[in-house]
């Protein structure tokens, strides 16, 4: 994130092979997240880089993740309304998990119709794009500049507007949210769209949260942060 053009807030997501790293790059935390393989299942620790290796704080928050609750927030997130996955699946490979997939198939897009949906524009809407299609490789560069100081004043016209589901492809924004806001819709082709429920995507994040340790990891950063914050305080005033 750039404001006026200072880096205000980094963050870096990177494959190092058979690990992937997630870390706070500015302001630096001195601490970072790594998920890896380990015995058939994804294990991760958080890493305190100011403890050099082997040293017994290097590496805190050592767990698991559970791949059938991860299997399951997947499947959540794809799911009919009125059909959630079984919840305890025991694999991809369960039988209540294929039987619920043959099922719901068919249901998971629809034609595209003239029903009305939202698309953003100008800065929200190009922010929104950015983060849509975010590559390891590339990233996105999130200027807050011109939302910060001129939010208030941008017309609610050029901001946000309507058009219908089958004229989303040829806006060249492949979705848009659901005239109630309460899902995001997906342009597959021509003709197919698929709807993804706010509600069903907030908790297949929790989940997902929840599995991969991401809450304690975040507690960590605020504390790493307060600390830093606090000791460049005390230097200044010495």
């Amino acid at each position: 994130m750039v404001y006026r053009g200072k880096v205000v807030y980094e963050t870096m997501v990177k494959n190092i092979g058979k690990e992937l790293i997630s870390k706070v790059v500015t302001p630096e935390t001195g601490v970072h997240m790594s998920i890896y393989e380990k015995k058939g299942t994804l294990a991760k620790h958080v890493t305190h880089e100011k403890y050099p290796k082997g040293h017994g704080r290097r590496h805190t928050q050592r767990n698991s993740a559970d791949l059938n609750r991860l299997v399951y927030a997947q499947m959540l997130i794809i799911a009919p309304n009125d059909d959630p996955p079984p919840a305890d699946v025991t694999g991809p490979t369960d039988e209540r998990l294929i039987r619920w997939f043959e099922r719901s198939k068919s249901r998971l897009s629809r034609n595209a119709t003239n029903r009305q949906v939202w698309i953003f524009k100008g800065a929200v809407g190009n922010l929104l794009d950015a983060l849509w299609t975010l590559s390891e490789d590339e990233g996105v560069k999130i200027d807050l500049t011109d939302i910060v100081e001129h939010g208030d004043e941008i017309p609610e016209e050029d901001l946000i507007s309507k058009i219908r589901e089958d004229e989303l492809r040829e806006q060249d924004r492949p979705w848009g949210f659901s005239e109630d806001f309460s899902k995001i819709v997906v342009v597959l082709n021509d003709r197919q769209v698929f709807e993804v429920s706010l509600s069903r995507l907030a908790e297949a994040q929790r989940i997902i949260a929840e599995e991969l340790g991401v809450n304690g990891f975040a507690r960590t950063i605020r504390r790493t942060s307060s600390a830093r914050l606090q000791g460049q305080r005390e230097n200044r005033s010495i």
